[in-house]
């Protein structure tokens, strides 16, 4: 059923005029990217890697997820840890993350000490030490995030989707890891992905803050300069192009705790025009107490006084390579499976078939800008909006385009999305039921 219709909401606030974004590209094939703010007393110094879970073997999940521990670690002049308390005696913070494109590291710290930390970059960026026991240590710490992310119906469920989706895309698993496969992982492996990835002409530095592009080029040459560029940086993931899913995929696998019916479509890459009407059909479907899955599972039937579903949901895992769209539902009665799952399918064959209305996609649109331009509120924002739009589309002023793109998509382009890559054929369900109580 169409969701209600939603309140009078005011228009995303648009992002105002940003500065001109200053590139260059050192000789060792190093992009820098420079952004001149003076709205904080603070500088976002980042280094973005184009390499993440998506640049592993398939028997050792888990690789580049190391390295966002492992670069605290120590290198040759460095001591263990004293990367973040370098940065944290300076006033400042640190920040990293792997997905699966990419791993950034991020220090947020007083402007006057920027060249500080471009220096601090560049040290780890070719002088880490790989010592067993730290390496021990890393591998136990992310044994227990996989631990407690196995605890969660939901994500045991993603891992699952994912993997039956994709027959040979290293999409098929999520950047956290795999317990066996960090189990057996050797240091001279580890290494090996350090050697292939962690290099100049794989990364770009990100400056956001009061500086000036000659300070940061001066700065970047003398630190960065030094560092001879890679022969060539190793890309799996383009030798595995994703074959077109032509039929349906169902698979039933152990029950959990509670039951958990996911649906995933193949969606396309973060750059193509389609990406951004397929994340407002996903908040159509998915978003919010007035989103259509939620309405229809979550609203208590007239006869029994019981909803179908405990929650619903939707989200579009939009990656540099075509990426995914799931939706799912969760509920405890084994009975009520089949009902969860024709639900997914009778609201999401509504909206290819009938599309969604003007105030719809207006309230998706504004919670997308509304997003976008709270993220940029801040210098760590800017920085990781500049560095994501680099890895996902290879242009790092991208994300300045992306408010007039979310503004662009009508009702009639959101039909077609959800009738081109939302089909029946095309979709991927996983079923957890539940336990039997």
């Amino acid at each position: 059923m169409p969701a209600a219709a939603a309140p009078d909401l005011p228009k995303a606030k648009a992002i105002g005029k940003l500065p001109g974004l200053e590139t260059f590209t050192l000789g060792n094939g190093l992009q820098v990217a420079v952004l001149h703010s003076e709205a904080s007393p603070l500088a976002s110094v980042q280094i973005w890697y184009h390499a993440g879970s998506k640049d592993e073997s398939r028997t050792r999940r888990g690789t580049a997820h190391m390295f966002e521990h492992l670069m605290f670690q120590g290198s040759a002049h460095m001591r263990p840890d004293a990367f973040a308390q370098a940065i944290g005696s300076l006033g400042g913070y640190v920040s990293a993350a792997t997905d699966e494109d990419a791993t950034h590291f991020g220090s947020t710290l007083p402007v006057d000490r920027v060249d500080y930390a471009i220096r601090l970059e560049a040290e780890r960026m070719r002088n880490l030490v790989f010592r067993k026991p730290v390496i021990d240590s890393v591998r136990a710490l992310i044994h227990d995030e996989i631990a407690q992310q196995a605890g969660s119906p939901f994500a045991q469920g993603l891992d699952r989707c994912l993997s039956v989706a994709y027959l040979k895309h290293p999409y098929a698993w999520t950047a956290i890891g795999n317990a066996h496969d960090l189990e057996t992982l050797t240091i001279d492996e580890v290494k090996k992905f350090y050697d292939a990835y962690y290099q100049p002409n794989n990364a770009m530095l990100v400056v956001v803050g009061n500086v000036t592009a000659a300070a940061v080029k001066a700065s970047a040459e003398k630190w960065f300069g030094p560092i001879a560029k890679a022969a060539e940086i190793p890309r799996p993931s383009q030798a595995a192009a994703e074959p077109a899913q032509t039929a349906r995929r169902r698979e039933v696998v152990e029950a959990g705790q509670i039951g958990v019916t996911l649906i995933g479509w193949h969606i396309p890459p973060a750059k193509d025009k389609d990406a951004w009407p397929v994340q407002v059909a996903s908040l159509i479907l998915g978003a919010g107490d007035s989103a259509r899955l939620k309405v229809r599972l979550k609203t208590p039937d007239a006869k029994t006084k019981q909803p179908v579903a405990l929650e619903a949901g939707t989200d579009a895992l939009v990656r540099e390579d075509p990426g995914m769209a799931i939706a799912l539902g969760a509920y405890v009665d084994p009975a009520k499976g089949d009902a969860v799952e024709a639900a997914i399918f009778d609201e999401v064959g509504k909206l290819a078939s009938k599309g969604p209305s003007a105030d719809e996609v207006r309230k998706a649109k504004n919670q997308l800008q509304s997003g976008l331009v709270f993220s940029l509120e801040n210098v760590q924002g800017m920085g990781e909006a500049i560095g994501r739009s680099w890895v996902l589309s290879g242009d790092p002023n991208a994300y300045l385009r992306d408010y007039d793109a979310i503004d662009k998509v009508t009702p009639a382009d959101v039909q077609r999305v959800a009738k081109q890559y939302f089909s029946p054929d095309q979709a991927t369900v996983v079923v957890i039921p539940p336990r039997a109580r």
